[in-house]
């Protein structure tokens, strides 16, 4: 399937699983990124107490706002996708994503995710950015101290902001670029990658210092809808998603 959007040519490609493709480069596959898909909105969520109102940046596959909607707390899901083929393609995914197009929880919002944030007097739990790579044409401003400052403002107190961060075809100091940025604006930082072996990674962000209950995400792990994208993340417990921790404020 293909398509040429408003901003992108997109296309979704099965010769290797299911993979979601912006201008011929892959941005999503349902098997091979299932557990950076999930790890996304799984952090997050599960290291805050207990979240009502999230917001994702970008829908991609919908796998990320899609488990986010299932999370028993959550009363609403606001995604921001500025390429309206993408919502379009998302719904090759419905086999993974739990299908967030369908699901009363999740409001999809045709907007630029960063002018949204600027503009909306909304305020969440949980925000989740998760753009493409930060060398794409247009994404570098999703990564920035100003970016990170207006997302800060838009967070409930006890709010998180989570930003996936890839350590791939990157020099070394433009991540430490991202991260020093992350850490002018957030007091509490903590980075978590997301598999064992991955080479992707999310930055947490936090007004205050967070404490792992981990018997309180024990119990978050017994919930059956929870349990089953906890496995596609290749995690089996709390211990399994502590273990995956690389980083923390000090």
């Amino acid at each position: 399937w293909q398509v040429d959007g408003r901003e992108s040519s997109v296309a979704v490609d099965d010769r290797d699983s299911l993979s979601f493709v912006i201008n011929g480069k892959s941005d999503g596959n349902a098997f091979y990124d299932a557990p950076t898909h999930v790890m996304a909105g799984l952090v997050g969520a599960l290291l805050h107490r207990e979240p009502t109102h999230a917001m994702v940046i970008g829908l991609g596959t919908g796998c990320t706002a899609g488990w986010l909607a299932e999370v028993p707390s959550m009363e609403r899901v606001d995604v921001v996708e500025l390429e309206p083929a993408i919502m379009e393609a998302s719904r090759f995914f419905d086999h993974v994503n739990h299908r967030p197009m369908k699901d009363k929880r999740t409001r999809i919002i045709a907007d630029d995710g960063r002018n949204y944030l600027s503009a909306t007097d909304r305020r969440y739990d949980v925000i989740i950015n998760e753009p493409s790579n930060p060398w794409i044409t247009g994404v570098s401003n999703l990564f920035t101290v100003d970016y990170f400052r207006i997302a800060k403002r838009r967070l409930k107190p006890g709010g998180l902001f989570c930003t996936w961060a890839q350590t791939y075809e990157l020099a070394p100091r433009r991540i430490k670029s991202i991260y020093k940025a992350f850490t002018k604006v957030f007091p509490y930082v903590y980075v978590f990658s997301a598999t064992t072996l991955s080479s992707d990674t999310f930055i947490i962000g936090s007004e205050r210092e967070l404490r792992f209950d981990v018997r309180r995400m024990r119990r978050s792990f017994a919930i059956p809808s929870v349990k089953k994208e906890m496995k596609r993340a290749l995690l089996e417990g709390p211990d399994d998603l502590l273990a995956l921790s690389l980083l923390g404020p000090a």
